[in-house]
């Protein structure tokens, strides 16, 4: 009988978790992997390590190995439904939980109810009102009370059209003496898409600066210096000629497809059309391309992009081979699998070389309108601390603008922009084009995105079922007066 991998690697692996040097724990871990049969406690320490870094479907690989080794161990199962949960897969995370509820009696009575709370999140987000109506009566009956109950009873609300009820419930919760504050910061950001609803557009912005200048978020410094200087120094460094020399992995994948774009630009309309196809899937907001090139700069000792000039083909090919083993697991046998994750306009020089046969979509919208959409939706402050300020997001974009007039006249990889406001009035032509810049044959499916079966990974819950419309062009007049800084950057 064979005997699992040397135990002394899985005890270096386990020491390098327990001094938080996730990078080289897990190049530890990838290096275990390949060598089976393979210490159980990899896949923890793997899953772990991930989590840490950010690369969460990745991370939910090696829970999904852990739970087909142990499956009737329930903590493991809990662990990787929420990481599904992180990843927008509803469906598969409301299944499992529906699993975990049928054993309550080996969950503890706390974490039983959060599991309840977070299935009537899930409802929300599958469009199951009449069961999260139910289970609202249910608490209601058991005199359940607090604050995430009232939360959701006011999204039913919202969910339902019926917006003054809603409004009145979400005002209540930013004023709840004793509440998380996410759960305050969210409530303001709901409140404000409700009142924006009802055309109280003052009001509606007023309670998203509430959030955005929470003391909890505006003590998260942006450092606009240091944004504007790695832009230079990526446009100084991927010149034609350097990009014609720098090795590549030699992967020619033609799988991936990333959609590039700012937060609230069309990103998620296109990954829908894409989606509805017969040969497209959709992966969410995937970070492992970002971190990949952190990992190169980690493996190497040299700063992002001038790693490049030291990285040799078998590490850029290790993480090219990861990128596409976490895709294939989410994606199934698609032959196009878009990545809409944020910011992978400052990851597209490490793309290039680690996944050659990629293709990249470019996505854009009127400037004022999607920095007021930025502004009234809630981003992780830890990672984009430039989403809570007017000014800060106004710059975001001028930066984005800069390095995608710079990868489009130096980049060697296929490449298409995309105009939102075009896409809504000629749907059918702009389709098509993305469909022939795929080379996928045409199909009625990504027409009608909004009716297909096919799950969609995206937190943009609320536009999946929608047809392409034209509601949200020039919604920005409505904010006029509080957009002056964005207005005077951008013309309006």
């Amino acid at each position: 009988m064979t005997e699992p991998h040397d135990n002394s690697d899985a005890e270096r692996l386990k020491a390098a978790i327990e001094s938080e040097r996730w990078f080289d724990a897990i190049e530890l871990g990838e290096s275990v992997l390949r060598e089976p049969p393979v210490d159980p406690r990899t896949f923890r320490f793997m899953a772990r390590a991930n989590i840490e870094v950010g690369n969460q479907a990745t991370a939910l690989q090696f829970l999904r190995s852990m739970h087909e080794a142990q499956p009737d161990n329930t903590a493991i199962l809990i662990a990787m439904t929420r990481a599904q949960v992180v990843l927008g897969d509803a469906r598969s995370a409301m299944d499992n939980f529906s699993t975990i509820i049928s054993r309550s009696g080996s969950v503890p009575p706390r974490e039983y109810h959060r599991i309840r709370l977070e299935i009537g999140d899930l409802m929300l987000r599958l469009n199951k009102l009449d069961q999260l109506e139910d289970m609202l009566a249910e608490w209601q009956a058991e005199k359940r009370h607090g604050p995430r109950i009232a939360s959701l009873h006011s999204k039913l609300m919202q969910a339902r059209g019926q917006y003054e009820e809603a409004a009145e419930g979400f005002s209540t919760l930013t004023k709840a003496p004793k509440i998380d504050i996410g759960l305050r910061l969210q409530a303001f950001f709901d409140l404000s898409k409700v009142l924006d609803r009802l055309g109280r557009y003052d009001e509606a912005f007023e309670a998203a600066r509430q959030a955005n200048e929470h003391t909890a978020t505006s003590k998260l410094h942006f450092d606009r210096d240091g944004y504007r200087h790695e832009t230079d120094r990526m446009i100084r460094y991927f010149t034609p000629e350097r990009i014609e020399r720098l090795r590549t992995s030699g992967r020619g994948d033609q799988s991936p497809v990333f959609i590039v774009g700012m937060p609230r630009s069309g990103t998620t309309l296109t990954e829908q059309v894409i989606s509805a196809h017969p040969s497209g899937a959709g992966i969410g907001e995937q970070r492992e391309p970002i971190i990949a090139c952190e990992t190169l700069a980690h493996l190497t000792g040299t700063d992002f992009p001038e790693c490049l000039d030291e990285a040799p083909v078998e590490m850029l090919g290790a993480l090219g081979e990861r990128y596409l083993r976490m895709s294939l697991g989410l994606s199934g046998d698609a032959t196009r699998v878009t990545n809409k994750a944020l910011g992978l306009e400052r990851a597209i020089g490490g793309i290039q070389v680690m996944l050659p046969g990629s293709r990249i979509i470019f996505v854009r919208r009127d400037p004022l309108d999607s920095l007021l959409s930025i502004y009234l939706h809630p981003l992780e402050a830890a990672l984009y601390p430039w989403s809570r300020s007017i000014e800060d997001i106004a710059f975001v974009r001028r930066e984005f603008d800069r390095l995608v007039a710079h990868w489009m006249s130096t980049a060697s990889l296929p490449m298409l922009e995309l105009d939102y406001e075009t896409f809504t009035k000629t749907q059918f032509e702009t389709t098509n084009r993305i469909l022939e810049f795929l080379d996928l044959p045409p199909s009625e499916a990504c027409l009608n995105f909004h009716e297909s079966k096919r799950y969609v990974r995206t937190p943009s819950y609320d536009q999946v079922n929608k047809p392409l419309n034209q509601n949200a062009i020039g919604r920005w007049r409505n904010y006029e007066k509080h957009l002056g800084p964005a207005i005077e950057a951008f013309g309006g």
